[in-house]
């Protein structure tokens, strides 16, 4: 693929936690939706790869940090 690729994305918020399960705060620093979230980052990571992209441009609220997962 040959051009330009921008996409702009907004992973899953950190509100509104469930009761259980693996989206639920595990204590870790995390906060909730963090498996939603891990997932979403994977995903877009394998839409990259799988288009071959040589230089992709990705925007938007990742609900990152340099201590944190997406």
């Amino acid at each position: 693929m040959t051009g330009d690729f921008q996409r702009a994305d907004h992973l899953k918020s950190k509100g509104t936690c469930p009761a259980g399960g693996p989206d639920a705060d595990q204590g870790d620093g995390q906060s909730c939706w963090n498996a939603a979230r891990v997932s979403q980052a994977q995903a877009l990571l394998g839409l990259i790869q799988d288009l071959d992209l040589p230089n992709p441009i990705v925007l938007g609220d990742l609900k990152g940090g340099p201590d944190r997962h997406p």
